[in-house]
């Protein structure tokens, strides 16, 4: 479908959306995380009214309930309500337009990036470094891939509730991954009623169209809450050719300037031992007796013919100080019309929250998140050079049929080790698939400690994301070799792969023309011809897996009262155990493909954690301290892979009057 519009700049949006409700209306999640408790400290009461009783909440960045949404840290709450009104449509939308998020390491706006990680969407807290910024799902660790990422597009927006940005290292709180800061986002809970969506739109430019649908449904009655939640989300792909600032290498504002040389076009480096007449080769000199220049075949020529190739042209442009030079578009490749601006994205995602009751001080919660997501991107066709590939030897061989230095019959060829080559006709795809599943449950509670409450969890995560990556278009080495070896012209008039006395059978190799330009059909060039196709590009398969398992218990109360207040305390211990495979395709792993090399990896660790809290109170309601709170936190580490280690922090609150806090 196409909308569009020449008042807004970027793109337009409508949505549709229908909402449904039942039983008491649609319930608002509480700010606590943890089972709700009586507070021992009431707000005062005015006009003989009844006090009202406080819940204390846990706020992240801190394990310590209180009644205080304000800590030491400096942490951004971002409302369901903020989420609608700016109309985010997923969660990574919502996070990376806050300021303290920096350029991620990986986004569907790079789609040169490769590996595991390919097409999903990271945060970066203050540029540090997305394996240093933890993300939490209810508080409990997000899954991870085996460099450390956690891939925020596939929690589903319409189970959030809020969301919670820690701005300050918490390695004392939460583990050494906390480095950056902690992300903290809270599911629906205790939902009544149901709703449901439906978003489309799209950018102004007629494409990008972005499709989502989603519904929540709860109850909550005699003990019992279940709030169940689904969303479907289709992204489709903006093109970097149809953006002016991305169509060009160097913007529109220089249109022919650095377009590659390696191109659709094909050609080599001659040297005037060679001989091709119609080629300006530069003059020797002592040091370089022989040189070299780069040539093409000319348009329409006879790529078996020498005087059909001449100077290929590389003037690419440049700039210096005393200004710019444009460049030529002649001979070249402007990689950009092949590659995407923006990656499509599929997702389906299913989320479900539930609590039992199992008296007034003990309940029951559970957390289910399944995810499923398709990614894909589209980059040029394989800049093919066959010197970057000297080990495995797929120069054009003296004998080949294709051979412009060879007099067929009359004189020997020589080989050509510097043929260039791209693979225009098939550009690099890489689909990836990312499953997620994941459950936690905890049993939460609370009792009485004297005149005190003690709030108490003990609980159980597992998460396991699956990987599968397919990726095409990548030119297979060694077939790459045997295509542009000795080849014939047999008695059927077809050119094949080995010699007359020699043939080798189309089954086992397709003779390669890498002279051939794109868009010209022929004897041994890629255009049209899916038999060379699929001999050169062979489909490639990468696996991965990882698993997160945390077993944790906490406790939360006070300790004695002091001047200005209560001493809290949280203390806890945790045990991590984290595992994870990545596989690339066996061709990759042995280097017999132009994509990147890369060797399997596999590990594990686990490590045994314990931490304790303190907030101090200092002062309160004196002069320019209305409140004066100290709190102190450290979190020992004993780590299977190297050891042990504890990290401390210390920080200070201060309000000298109601309205200014220091941090």
């Amino acid at each position: 479908m196409s909308l569009k519009t020449s008042k807004l700049r970027d793109a337009i949006t409508f949505a549709l959306a229908m909402g449904v409700t039942s039983l008491a209306g649609t319930g608002v999640a509480s700010a606590q995380t943890t089972a709700p408790a009586p507070a021992r400290t009431t707000a005062p009461a005015t006009d003989q009214k009844d006090p009202t009783t406080l819940d204390r909440i846990t706020v992240t960045g801190t394990r310590i309930r209180q009644v205080d949404v304000e800590t030491a840290q400096p942490v951004q709450l971002i409302t369901r309500e903020d989420i609608e009104k700016q109309g985010f449509q997923s969660v990574a939308d919502i996070l990376q337009n806050i300021s303290a998020t920096g350029t991620p390491p990986i986004s569907r706006a790079s789609p040169l990036s490769a590996g595991e990680n390919s097409g999903g969407t990271f945060i970066s807290l203050r540029n540090l470094g997305a394996p240093r910024t933890l993300i939490l799902l209810n508080g409990k660790r997000l899954g991870i891939s085996t460099s450390g990422f956690s891939d925020i597009s596939t929690i589903p927006a319409a189970a959030v509730e809020r969301i919670e940005v820690l701005k300050d290292g918490a390695s004392s709180i939460y583990g050494s991954d906390a480095i950056a800061g902690v992300i903290n986002i809270i599911t629906r809970s205790n939902f009544k009623g149901g709703a449901v969506s439906a978003y489309i739109g799209q950018y102004d430019q007629g494409d990008g169209e972005i499709k989502n649908g989603d519904f929540v449904i709860g109850f909550a009655e005699k003990g019992i809450s279940v709030t169940v939640g689904g969303e479907v989300r289709e992204e489709d792909a903006v093109f970097a050719r149809d953006r002016d600032f991305s169509a060009f290498p160097r913007s529109n504002l220089h249109p022919t300037d650095q377009w590659t040389t390696v191109s659709q076009f094909g050609g080599f480096a001659s040297t005037r031992s060679q001989a091709f007449p119609n080629v300006t080769y530069p003059a020797p000199t002592p040091t370089n007796p022989n040189p070299s220049v780069r040539v093409v075949l000319r348009e329409g020529g006879d790529p078996r013919n020498r005087a059909d190739y001449i100077n290929q042209n590389i003037n690419v442009g440049e700039c210096a100080a005393s200004g710019c030079t444009a460049g030529s578009t002649l001979h070249k490749s402007n990689t950009n019309e092949q590659t995407d601006l923006r990656t499509p994205v599929k997702s389906r995602s299913f989320f479900l929250d539930g609590i039992l009751e199992i008296n007034d001080n003990v309940r029951l919660r559970t957390n289910l998140l399944y995810s499923d997501r398709d990614s894909s991107r589209t980059v040029a066709g394989f800049p093919m050079q066959a010197g970057a590939f000297a080990t495995t030897r797929p120069g054009l061989s003296a004998q080949s049929y294709f051979n412009p230095t060879n007099n067929f019959g009359t004189t020997a060829g020589t080989p050509i080790t510097t043929w260039f080559r791209r693979g225009w006709e098939i550009p690099r795809v890489s689909d990836a698939n990312l499953k997620i599943y994941r459950i936690s449950a905890a049993i939460e509670g609370n009792f009485d400690w004297g005149d005190r409450f003690v709030d108490w969890d003990v609980g159980f995560l597992h998460n396991t994301t699956k990987q599968r990556q397919e990726t095409y278009g990548n030119f297979n080495l060694p077939n790459t070799q045997r295509a542009v070896g000795p080849s014939f012209l047999n008695a059927q008039g077809r050119v094949q792969c080995g010699t007359a006395a020699a043939p080798v059978p189309f089954s086992e190799c397709v003779p390669f023309n890498p002279f051939l330009p794109f868009g010209r059909a022929g004897e041994g060039g890629l255009t049209n011809n899916q038999e060379l196709q699929s001999y050169l590009f062979r489909p490639e398969l990468a696996t991965g897996e990882t698993k997160t398992q945390v077993f944790h218990a906490n406790v939360t109360s006070t300790l004695f009262a002091l001047p200005a207040g209560d001493l809290a305390f949280a203390a806890g211990i945790e045990r991590r155990e984290e595992s994870g495979a990545f596989v690339p395709d066996p061709l990759a792993t042995a280097g017999l493909t132009s994509n990147l090399s890369s060797g399997p990896t596999r590990g594990e660790y686990n490590v045994n954690e314990a931490y304790l809290e303190l907030q101090v109170p200092l002062l309160a309601d004196v002069a320019f301290a209305k409140e004066l709170t100290l709190s102190l936190a450290s979190r020992y580490s004993d780590y299977d892979t190297f050891g042990e280690t504890t990290n401390n922090s210390i920080s200070l609150k201060w309000r000298p009057i109601d309205s200014l806090l220091l941090r």
